[in-house]
């Protein structure tokens, strides 16, 4: 017999591995959208779902078919007059990505005006250290452009990376968030590392097996010697060895 002890057990575990998912804010504007291929769009989300639970926040009058598309792949659609659920949402989510930045967004964003709740949403993001992926829509990305107004959006586009936002085709930003994320398990891994106190007259390959991996710097007391086999060991794990009067040496 299923109590209500049960339900509230499995709503509650529901609940939590929502709340553990990784998030991410995708925002469509009704200009960028008009020229977003809705294949590669599809596609898109498609491999994005693999790893995250996704929220889309629609600024405008969106085509029906990239509705559609958001229905099919049940992704979260906020309307931008939602302001409680996406004040929600951008609080929880891991980055932004705008799949289709036109210009005139673009332009907001480059001169710092809060005045659309697009921008509104990228400068929030920021201020959090949090990541913003730009994907400049078909328009300002196709050949042939005069040089002139390649330029102009190219100085818009410096803008918006100075300020912190990443600049990406909107088929590689799967790669993109893998890159930041590689990064980031990177630096914490590098906060990790550990010194080592030896004080031991003789250093062997055995001992240095013994050490843990997150181990790098390797400090030693005066007139320690190091077998040629520890020093192997020294160089294959890239510890730093370093004597207590000053003196590095592995």
């Amino acid at each position: 017999m299923v109590t209500r002890e049960m339900i509230e057990e499995i709503v509650s575990r529901v609940l939590e591995k929502l709340n553990n998912q990784r998030t991410l804010l995708l925002v469509l504007t009704a200009e960028g959208v008009k020229r977003l291929d809705p294949l590669l769009f599809a596609k898109t989300l498609q491999g994005l779902q693999s790893f995250y639970q996704l929220s889309v926040l629609l600024s405008g009058r969106v085509e029906d078919k990239i509705r559609h598309i958001l229905m099919d792949f049940g992704v979260e659609v906020i309307e931008e007059t939602d302001c409680e659920s996406l004040e929600r949402v951008v609080s929880r989510a891991e980055a932004v990505i705008l799949p289709a930045a036109d210009q005139d967004t673009l332009a907001r964003i480059a001169l710092g005006l809060l005045d659309q709740t697009v921008s509104k949403v990228v400068f929030e993001t920021l201020y959090e250290g949090k990541k913003v992926i730009l994907c400049p829509d078909g328009r300002l990305s196709k050949p042939g452009i005069p040089q002139g107004l390649r330029c102009f959006i190219e100085e818009y586009l410096q803008k918006v990376r100075s300020m912190g936002c990443l600049i990406s085709p909107l088929e590689e930003v799967k790669m993109v968030l893998t890159n930041i994320t590689e990064s980031a398990d990177s630096d914490s891994d590098a906060e990790k590392c550990e010194e080592e106190i030896y004080c031991k007259k003789l250093l062997t390959a055995e001992d240095i097996k013994q050490m843990p991996q997150k181990v790098k710097h390797l400090v030693l007391g005066k007139g320690v010697l190091i077998t040629p086999l520890a020093q192997d060991q020294l160089r294959t794990r890239g510890i730093e060895v370093v004597f207590r009067k000053g003196e590095k040496r592995g």
